[in-house]
């Protein structure tokens, strides 16, 4: 599945001033099913909508609005990593199923 993480400031964490600016918050947007699914951990509660229809430019549209677009893949199969931090990195890297600490 095609996938976009966005990276921004907006709804950062109590610990925001240690991270860089313009990356101090992210989530996940799944192309799926002919819609953009966004998921997102928004102060430690997950949230998941349906924001667009698939042959929208969902990546354009955040970069139009100033955030950071990451383009990737979601692998098959799931995270082989046993721990995740519960943060907004740890929800994305568990949804793309990336296996790296």
């Amino acid at each position: 599945m095609e996938a976009i993480v966005v990276f921004h400031d907006h709804g950062a964490p109590p610990f925001e001033r240690f991270l860089k600016r313009g990356f101090r918050h992210c989530f996940l947007a799944l192309r799926s099913g002919g819609y953009w699914i966004v998921f997102d951990s928004r102060g430690g509660r997950p949230h998941i909508e349906v924001v667009a229809a698939a042959a929208y430019d969902l990546a354009g549209f955040y970069r139009r609005h100033g955030f950071t677009v990451a383009v990737a893949k979601q692998r098959p199969g799931r995270s082989k990593w046993p721990l995740m931090a519960a943060t907004c990195v740890g929800a994305v890297k568990g949804l793309l199923g990336l296996n790296a600490p």
